[in-house]
């Protein structure tokens, strides 16, 4: 059987699970959405900036089986995915798993506090509120139409042309000090290696992972 993935949003994490997929047995289609078309776009990719409807949306995801959310939220108009194709994602029937690119940011200051799973959100900045509220709304769909969905509260990934030293080597680097402020790192590969959902498994309702 061929899966096939759609991501809103074909940028540096989306690309990198992309690349994932093609390693592994299991055979798999690509598509997903970008600002502006171009030549170096790296699968069948269409145009969605947020501003409109994507056209012809329910033909493009009539058999799509998996979906991939890193689109952020706007101003006034929260997530614009949900705002402009609620309707055709709830009613995709070959879709099995959803997964949403939200941030750690929506756990507010926590004054150098661990944080955790179980750790209940408390956004302090506008972006955070947004997030957090883009998460509850597909989480609220999901459940609604028993879609598997994946919530990935993410800090700052590294990878493949991406990193410190890549930054050092191109004369890009910055130092950055703030009293009492800590940064998280985490390597993409990891990320999608350890909690891709594996074809053969049972569905998961709902997860969130911390990274």
């Amino acid at each position: 059987m061929t899966h096939k993935l759609f991501c809103f949003g074909l940028g540096y994490t989306a690309q990198n699970l992309i690349r994932h997929l093609k390693t592994q047995d299991t055979p798999w289609q690509f598509s997903g959405t970008c600002r502006h078309l171009s030549d170096s776009a790296p699968v069948n990719s269409h145009i969605f900036d947020g501003t409109a409807p994507m056209s012809d949306l329910e033909r493009h995801l009539s058999h799509v089986t998996h979906m991939l959310i890193s689109i952020p939220p706007q101003n006034k108009v929260g997530d614009v995915v949900l705002h402009h194709h609620r309707d055709v994602i709830s009613k995709l029937k070959k879709l099995k798993w959803l997964g949403y690119l939200s941030t750690t940011g929506i756990y507010g200051d926590r004054a150098g506090a661990w944080i955790d799973d179980d750790t209940t959100p408390a956004p302090t900045s506008d972006k955070g509120r947004q997030r957090s509220k883009a998460e509850q709304d597909w989480l609220e769909l999901c459940h609604s139409h028993d879609i598997p969905v994946h919530i990935f509260r993410l800090g700052s990934l590294y990878g493949p042309g991406r990193g410190h030293l890549v930054n050092l080597l191109a004369g890009k680097q910055r130092k950055i000090v703030k009293q009492g402020h800590y940064f998280s790192r985490a390597f993409i590969l990891r990320m999608w290696r350890e909690f891709w959902p594996r074809p053969s498994g049972p569905p998961i309702r709902a997860e969130v992972t911390i990274l």
